[in-house]
């Protein structure tokens, strides 16, 4: 995977073994352990749709993990990650697939993040969505899903893609910015994904 670097010293904090790859925490700052300034990014790699362990009546799941839990920022870890791809493909050869996400504070006090959701594959950002605003009371968890339909090569084929999180808490430290990811053109034959519901898409971002 291709990243554009914007601040120079974007490191990597934490491996663990989990599917076939590796989940992964960084930021733009170096920071001890597995605790983080925001923003952080987390990412997810993704079992391709004939690889996944899970296959449910409707659905295959791709990914799900509480792993990313043990990386906190600001007080906020990312309890849960799953992804499911729906097992019918409809007229577009398109799947749908559906991401949910549980959000943990683990400090004495509410938090309101916003977290930016993505599917990456091959260097390329394939679908996002923004939630803008998700609020965490003290000790509690937050539970959101986003849904998209897109082309079923971007599920079906190797090499396989990943989710990747980014979470901004406001008034967090916020020192810097998340590396600008590059977007390759367009396959011809992929149709645009759309969101269905959960969240609102976001624009493709250049570097």
């Amino acid at each position: 995977m291709r990243l554009a670097v914007a601040v120079s010293t974007v490191s990597l904090i934490g491996v663990l073994a989990s599917w076939s790859s590796a989940q992964t925490a960084r930021q733009g700052t170096s920071t001890t352990g597995e605790r983080f300034r925001s923003p952080m990014i987390v990412e997810m790699p993704l079992a391709t749709f004939d690889d996944a362990r899970q296959r449910e009546y409707a659905s295959h799941v791709l990914a799900d993990t509480t792993e990313l839990s043990r990386f906190v920022c600001e007080g906020i870890s990312v309890a849960r990650l799953s992804a499911k791809a729906s097992n019918k493909v409809d007229g577009e050869h398109r799947r749908s697939l559906e991401i949910a996400l549980t959000f943990a504070s683990t400090r004495n006090e509410d938090k309101r993040i916003s977290a930016l959701v993505e599917l990456v594959r091959d260097g390329r950002v394939v679908a996002s969505s923004q939630l803008a605003s998700v609020e965490i009371e003290e000790g509690s968890r937050a539970t959101r899903q986003v849904k998209w339909r897109v082309a079923s090569d971007e599920v079906d084929s190797k090499p396989a893609g990943l989710i990747r999180v980014t979470v901004t808490v406001p008034g967090g430290d916020n020192l810097s910015v998340p590396p600008p990811v590059v977007i390759g053109p367009a396959r011809p034959s992929t149709p645009a994904p759309t969101a269905d519901q959960g969240a609102t898409p976001t624009a493709a971002r250049g570097a």
